[in-house]
């Protein structure tokens, strides 16, 4: 009875089966069918796009600058405007003279001043001293405790007049360096606070903190004081700018080579290098923008940073447009491999070759080929045109007509499995298994050429708690 009830299901599980290969390539809905296709570089194993980490971008401007002024001193005209375009070295703003001039002469009295009381001090010390040799015995001690006191004293005064002197010096040079200009040509993104509410009409744009890109404008100022002020975009080039998070940093370093793939046509691209990578900077978003072969890791648990391609040629691109960012592992020259396909999958080989493929559109066509050489051992045939790494091909049914909907990859079919409620078995629905994938008893799938020789157990055994078995052809027992 029991193996009576074991026919009965592995015949039942051979209709399910065949039923299955009998509908590949096609939809659940009989009445809308569709064209399995494959990728040509993933069979002929050129890298391409496909099996090469991706990384979302977007397309910046080019480089940012913050400028700072030193908030100790008085800004006395700002010489450019919000949306400004302005030219490397031209003057963006002047720092008011006047004001500087006069603590420059506040300090020289104040020189002055401290150089006469040294003066004053040292004829003191030398009048002790010349007491002192005239002084009884029960004298000197208190002659040699004052000229200490004002040896103690000269010594002071002489470190603060080399104080004061720094601080003349440096007014001096302040006054020398009034114009701050623009490191570079650019656009004039943001202005700041004047500190001046006389001048707050001057500036058209609000800067509280200093872009993370930027760093403090040589203007002969302690930096320690400065704040951002007038923030500038490069105009003339463009980056694009990508995320990686915590656990994908190993992934990008400083001057790697990137493609940069269009998202609307991938076959357009561009290259450039890694600008640099802003460790000192997380986002403020933590979701990761790393993809799989069309998919996205969402690690959102960890901190992401932000990275800059920069790229030598960006006709084709535009501000703000969204982009994918690649290692380039040679991808991007896939279409001058050698593409050594399959013979199965060309039909008419002898008179005028031909294969299905899916066009722009994402529809089923018949293309033309021209091959090259052809390998008996392995059943293969040079494709010398017709085809790039890049396109998708399908495996020749007889159900296929030109104009039918593409369906890339074995996601879908993948994605579709019918259970049987009670044996705890699941078979997959519009495909099939591939030589030497054998089911596991737990549900899942391993390759080999045998499942008993992995040890799994065999059709018989599974068949009680109703896990499909596959051998080296993928027959069910």
């Amino acid at each position: 009875m029991k193996k009576s009830w074991k026919g009965i299901l592995a015949a039942t599980l051979t209709i399910v089966v065949s039923v299955g290969m009998g509908a590949c390539g096609k939809s659940s809905d009989a009445g809308s069918q569709t064209a399995q296709v494959q990728s040509v570089g993933d069979l002929c194993g050129i890298a391409t796009m496909l099996g090469t980490d991706r990384f979302s971008g977007v397309v910046t401007s080019g480089k940012e600058k913050t400028i700072t002024r030193d908030s100790s001193r008085k800004i006395g005209q700002v010489c450019v405007s919000k949306g400004d375009d302005v030219a490397e070295g031209q003057i963006l703003f002047i720092y008011d003279a006047q004001s500087t001039k006069d603590d420059l002469e506040k300090a020289q009295l104040e020189l002055q001043q401290m150089q006469n009381t040294l003066t004053a001090r040292q004829a003191e010390r030398n009048q002790l001293a010349a007491d002192k040799k005239k002084a009884k015995a029960t004298e000197q001690l208190d002659y040699n405790i004052q000229i200490a006191e004002a040896d103690t004293d000269i010594r002071e005064q002489q470190y603060n007049i080399g104080l004061k002197q720094k601080d003349i010096d440096k007014l001096n040079t302040l006054l020398t360096n009034l114009d701050v200009k623009a490191p570079f040509a650019g656009r004039v993104e943001s202005i700041g606070s004047t500190g001046d509410d006389s001048k707050a009409g001057d500036a058209s744009g609000d800067l509280a903190t200093t872009d993370a890109m930027s760093t403090a404008a040589d203007t002969g100022s302690d930096s320690s004081t400065g704040t951002g002020f007038i923030k500038i975009v490069e105009t003339d080039q463009v980056r694009v700018k990508g995320t990686v998070n915590e656990m994908q940093m190993g992934m990008v370093a400083k001057d790697m080579s990137m493609i940069i793939r269009s998202r609307t046509d991938n076959t357009k691209t561009w290259t450039g290098t890694v600008e640099s990578i802003e460790t000192n900077s997380p986002e403020a978003d933590n979701n990761t923008d790393m993809m799989y072969d069309g998919g996205t890791d969402t690690s959102n648990q960890s901190s992401k940073y932000a990275f800059y391609v920069s790229l030598p040629n960006h006709d084709g691109l535009l501000i703000g447009q969204h982009v994918y960012i690649e290692p380039d592992m040679g991808q991007g020259d896939a279409s001058s491999q050698e593409i050594r396909l399959s013979a199965s999958f060309i039909q008419d080989a002898d008179k005028d070759p031909w294969v299905w493929a899916e066009d722009a559109k994402g529809l089923l066509e018949k293309r033309s080929v021209k091959l090259g050489d052809y390998d008996s051992a392995a059943d293969t045939c040079v494709v010398t045109e017709g085809l790039t790494a890049d396109d998708f091909i399908a495996y020749p049914d007889d159900s296929y007509t030109v104009g039918m909907p593409c369906v890339e990859g074995t996601d879908e079919a993948a994605d579709s499995t019918m259970s049987f409620d009670g044996y705890g078995g699941d078979v997959m629905s519009g495909a099939v298994m591939g030589e030497g994938m054998d089911a596991m008893s737990d549900g899942s799938y391993a390759y080999g050429e045998d499942a008993s020789a992995s040890g799994m157990e065999t059709a018989e055994g599974a068949a009680d708690d109703g896990t499909v078995i596959g051998g080296a052809n993928g027959a069910v027992g």
